[in-house]
């Protein structure tokens, strides 16, 4: 197990090192497609006859919930994303550097 996440440690990194912004746009793309998700299954468990009244009341509920956090996580996303911007740039360097001392990816599989 501990070279099999070595393995996959040292991929991540060199990953993460060459293509930063493929993998942080990447990963935004996922969680917004994740809540969208969330949110269209609720609705259509919700919306299903064999669904009680106080289910749909509940799944509706929480489809709304998620829906203002989706809206909350794009506004902040569209507010912030020069920031977004230089914090990819920040973790591309320590993945520079995490990828230069190899010796530290065995920390990390040791913590994990």
């Amino acid at each position: 197990m501990f070279f099999f996440t070595a393995i996959l440690n040292m991929l991540y990194i060199k990953l993460m090192s060459a293509h930063p912004n493929l993998l942080s746009k990447g990963s935004l793309v996922l969680v917004a497609l994740l809540k969208l998700v969330a949110i269209g299954s609720l609705i259509y468990v919700a919306t299903r006859p064999t669904t009680s009244k106080g289910e749909k009341t509940g799944l509706f509920i929480a489809a709304g919930f998620i829906a203002i956090f989706f809206a909350l996580f794009l506004c902040l996303v569209w507010c912030f994303y020069s920031e977004f911007e230089v914090a990819i740039q920040i973790v591309d360097t320590a993945a520079d550097f995490y990828n230069a001392t190899k010796r530290q990816i065995f920390v990390s599989c040791w913590v994990f």
